[in-house]
């Protein structure tokens, strides 16, 4: 009630000033106020390489938490260390009846639960972070509206393939899991502030944000903010904590239905396959000379150089492959021994 008297104390004085009608000297204020409040949320936007890491390290630094050894934001490795490290999930996918075999390889902690990787790790600062879901399409704009009102800077659960700045082919619409730093939204002009690994905070159209927020049916308009401010812990306490959670979850991954591609072994056993295993499931096997080869060594490439970190891959968070989450679901995963003879596609 208050900020709405202020507001309307200030449209009032400009219409005194330049002899605006109410509603002319209203739409001023009001884009004045945006604007304002846009450039005051993206002062701390933070590029990164990996999604999830670099939104959690935005989320942190909107909320004034900072790293005890140098009082500046989180360093994107150092931040990745702590949340959990590294991961694994390799996977081969064959479907008998369209012969066709893709691979799949992930190396975060918790590739397969950006949730459960973001509670997990905001857990440490002894912050509960607040999650909000809706199946509707009204009801998840005025959840969007309402949380930067509040909170200020929220994560969405996205369709990679549906982010204009991405340039995405139509066919991957409904298969890219991925997640943004929402900053802001300027409603006179009819778009949002958005953070994205870029080194610039991203203008983006709310028709098109609505559009990738409501595309994947598991997490559709999905948000995730910071209800208050904390603290750091101690740094060592931090790091011990993360390693230990990284050493657990290869050991015990949480994966569910397919814990082995989960573990470091799976490492070997790809290994094996791709250089003289008799494995039924062997490469030269699956992966024969033509579509199917060149489909595998593509996905290695991609999955290692460009689905994470250049050098490092990441898992589901950015995975393009609908098919692939879809199989580790089901359990049809030649892995397991089950190949995937029917199987829906996009």
């Amino acid at each position: 009630m208050t900020a709405r008297k202020h507001l309307k104390q200030r449209i009032r004085a400009r219409m005194e000033k330049t002899g605006e009608a109410y509603a002319a000297a209203r739409r001023q204020i009001i884009r004045s106020v945006e604007q304002q409040q846009g450039a005051s949320a993206t002062h701390l936007h933070l590029p990164g390489n990996i999604p999830t890491t670099t939104a959690l390290r935005t989320l942190l630094a909107h909320a004034g938490i900072l790293a005890p050894h140098t009082h500046e934001p989180f360093s994107e490795a150092m931040l990745f260390g702590i949340a959990g490290g590294i991961g694994m999930g390799v996977f081969s996918f064959y479907y008998q009846k369209e012969d066709i075999a893709t691979f799949f390889l992930a190396g975060r902690h918790k590739w397969h639960d950006d949730a459960a990787y973001l509670r997990d790790a905001l857990g440490l600062f002894g912050l509960q972070p607040v999650v909000q879901e809706t199946a509707g399409a009204k009801t998840a704009e005025q959840q969007l509206r309402d949380t930067l009102d509040r909170y200020g800077p929220c994560i969405a659960w996205v369709d990679l393939a549906e982010l204009p700045h991405r340039a995405m082919p139509s066919a991957w619409s409904g298969s890219g899991y991925h997640v943004v730093t929402v900053y802001s939204m300027d409603e006179t002009n009819g778009t949002a502030q958005i953070g994205d690994l870029t080194d610039e905070p991203i203008s983006m159209p709310l028709p098109d944000l609505a559009r990738a927020r409501a595309r994947i049916k598991k997490q559709r308009h999905r948000l995730l903010a910071l209800p208050q401010a904390g603290h750091a812990p101690d740094l060592a306490t931090l790091v011990r904590t993360g390693l230990q959670r990284c050493y657990q979850e290869l050991l015990n991954p949480s994966l569910p239905g397919a814990r082995n591609n989960a573990r470091l072994d799976a490492i070997r056993i790809w290994a094996e396959r791709m250089h003289g295993s008799k494995d039924k499931e062997r490469w030269d096997r699956v992966f024969r000379p033509g579509p199917n080869l060149w489909r595998g060594l593509c996905a290695i490439y991609d999955f290692i150089e460009h689905y994470g970190s250049g050098g490092d891959s990441q898992g589901c968070g950015e995975c393009r492959s609908r098919d692939h989450r879809a199989a580790m679901e089901s359990g049809h995963t030649i892995d397991s021994g089950t190949p995937a003879e029917l199987m829906d596609r996009p």
